[in-house]
């Protein structure tokens, strides 16, 4: 791998969504005022948006490298992860999503490493990991912008959440099977949103 193909906008893009996480749990974990919790709201929100960014970068100025394939689903990942679990500090219920969200990564890591082991080349996700995503930047955007969200609103989210997970894992698992197959070579499962 040269230089090239690591020093592209979208990976620095990616980069800078990982550098944005400890940003976000110190504004958000603090937050106490309204102003505070937009601050945390607006950090996940410019994380959304070089999400957005560094893959139609990617994919219009033909930078998609394999080292993107990686870093870009590693940025999310690490974003998602680092949003339930503050989330789940303020609002116990949010653990139901830690778990499941812990219980289908475990299994898309694993997949993923074992398709990697078999050679299977990793390229982009699927449109219902984006999807999902998608659902969980806006919804959990609602939850850290306002504070003391009421319990109903909370449980809303968590199973809004819970669904859009398991549909995206679910349709993921025909694809895990169509690519241990190394006759037919689509879509890595490793690199699923």
């Amino acid at each position: 791998m040269n230089k090239k193909q690591i020093v592209t906008i979208p990976n620095l893009l990616s980069l800078l969504r990982i550098l944005l996480v400890p940003l976000f749990l110190w504004v958000y974990l603090r937050a106490e005022t309204l102003q505070e919790h937009l601050a945390a709201a607006g950090i996940l929100a410019l994380s959304g948006l070089t999400d957005l960014l560094d893959g139609l970068i990617a994919r219009h100025y033909n930078m998609i490298t394999d080292l993107g394939k990686l870093l870009d689903p590693a940025a999310d990942k690490l974003t998602q992860a680092s949003v339930i679990v503050a989330l789940t500090l303020r609002y116990p219920p949010v653990i139901i999503l830690l778990v499941v969200f812990a219980i289908k990564e475990i299994a898309m890591i694993a997949g993923g490493l074992f398709l990697l082991k078999k050679k299977t080349t990793v390229v982009s996700s699927k449109w219902f990991g984006k999807v999902s995503t998608a659902v969980f930047y806006l919804t959990m955007f609602a939850l850290i912008a306002v504070p003391n969200v009421p319990p109903q609103a909370v449980n809303m989210t968590v199973l809004v959440n819970v669904c859009f997970l398991t549909f995206s894992f679910i349709k993921y698992i025909p694809v895990f099977f169509q690519l241990k197959d190394p006759k037919k070579n689509g879509d890595s499962l490793s690199s699923e949103k």
